[in-house]
């Protein structure tokens, strides 16, 4: 018979097993009641930032501290610290303590990334731009590389109203592609990065070619993406692509035939990935309600984005439609 601590660790991953983040918050809940200066505090926060709880996911964070334990020495605290604030709106502390971050892991392109999320939502697009700047010539480690952080970071500065300067950081993100030398611009990780600036950028014929020859190579290594930050692309993402470049472009019959390619894509572990991308196609081609319920529907398969709904550019149309203003509104 098991422990009741261990009888809940079980429930907290059978519950995440099947993208049941609601089931999962009880259980690492249930964890930290029983356990409360433990590491389930750092389970607990991850599941209240999943069902965009965000101060539940700061005080849990503020309690297991970064100093002592599994946190000690391990960078992402700082990110998933910063990330709940921002999620929380309180962006003055969210610089404050991805400040601490950077002082901590210099060089860590997730902690630059946290930096420029809190100063691109703090109105100081300037400095967003000087610290991309000096960061260019960051080490690819970590699951991400300066073309990774540059888009982010255009991605934040758009949201929070600084298109102009959005525009020149991904400028700045396709000089750095350029620049690659030719063993790494000829792999399948340096493409689908093109891909991405191209189609962040608006340079959609140029995304569109790129997606298509990385689709018809099959999946790749890692990477990371527009949505999908330290996972990998693969097909469903390039497909999922080449439907929004449809979509934007006016192809509605091509647009939702990739879509309903997507909608039969059901499987184990998509954890809501593919109905995301239904759910952006839909709301490039102007159907608002139907989009923002496949994103609800995603969220209870698991997708655990949540916190970067918000710049997601597919969804721009959505920004102030109630239901999905509603819906990414932080339980407080």
């Amino acid at each position: 018979r098991l422990a009741p601590l261990d009888r809940y660790y079980l429930a907290w991953v059978l519950a995440t097993c099947r993208g049941d983040r609601a089931e999962a918050f009880q259980a690492s809940s249930a964890m930290a009641t029983l356990a409360p200066a433990s590491e389930a505090l750092y389970l607990f926060a991850e599941d209240a930032m999943a069902l965009r709880r965000p101060r539940d996911a700061v005080n849990a964070l503020a309690a297991l501290g970064p100093d002592r334990g599994f946190t000690r020495g391990w960078w992402v605290y700082w990110y998933d610290l910063s990330t709940a604030l921002h999620m929380l709106g309180d962006h003055r502390r969210e610089l404050k303590e991805a400040l601490e971050g950077a002082r901590r892991f210099p060089g860590n392109p997730q902690i630059v990334t946290a930096q420029a999320a809190a100063l691109a939502a703090l109105g100081r697009a300037e400095d967003v731009a000087h610290l991309l700047e000096a960061n260019e010539t960051l080490s690819p480690e970590f699951g991400a590389t300066p073309t990774d952080v540059m888009v982010r970071a255009a991605a934040e500065l758009r949201a929070h109203g600084h298109a102009a300067t959005a525009d020149t950081v991904l400028a700045r993100a396709r000089r750095w592609l350029a620049a690659r030398p030719p063993a790494e611009a000829a792999s399948a990780a340096h493409r689908s990065h093109v891909a991405l600036v191209a189609y962040a950028a608006g340079r959609l014929d140029d995304a569109r070619r790129e997606f298509e020859g990385l689709l018809g190579e099959g999946p790749t290594g890692r990477s990371a993406s527009l949505h999908f930050v330290n996972e990998g692309l693969g097909s469903m993402d390039y497909l999922g692509y080449l439907g929004a470049i449809a979509a934007r472009q006016g192809n509605r019959e091509q647009a939702l035939r990739v879509e309903r390619r997507l909608a039969g894509a059901e499987r184990p572990y998509f954890f809501g990935r593919h109905t995301i991308w239904r759910a952006r196609i839909h709301a490039l081609l102007g159907e608002r309600e139907l989009a923002t319920t496949l994103v609800r529907e995603a969220l209870s398969r698991g997708y655990p984005h949540a916190d970067e709904l918000h710049t997601d550019i597919d969804f721009e149309s959505l920004r102030d439609y109630p239901p999905f203003q509603e819906l990414l509104r932080p339980k407080i």
